[in-house]
């Protein structure tokens, strides 16, 4: 994973899913989720949190100018980064 992330760094965020980078624990997510929102965020507004590993997959040559996607992955793929998956109610 490129070096320009830093722990709780948010990497993506649609539809009440947020993913951070590095693995966090609860009040670590909820800090870096309210840091990107601006927005108090209570322990009771998230309804889960995995801890996995994540590949950033590029894409060429697509029409609407999107570098790539986030897919989970195993532990040992290559370009696998820990990653930690924020769900809101």
């Amino acid at each position: 994973m490129p070096s320009k992330y830093k722990a709780g760094d948010v990497i993506f965020s649609d539809g009440g899913e947020t993913l951070l980078y590095s693995w966090l624990d609860a009040e670590e997510a909820i800090k870096s989720i309210e840091d990107f929102f601006d927005e108090v965020i209570e322990r009771s507004d998230i309804k889960d949190i995995q801890l996995e590993y994540w590949k950033f997959v590029p894409k060429r040559n697509d029409l609407d100018g999107y570098p790539g996607l986030y897919y989970p992955c195993e532990n040992g793929t290559r370009g696998a980064f820990k990653a930690t998956r924020v769900f809101l109610k």
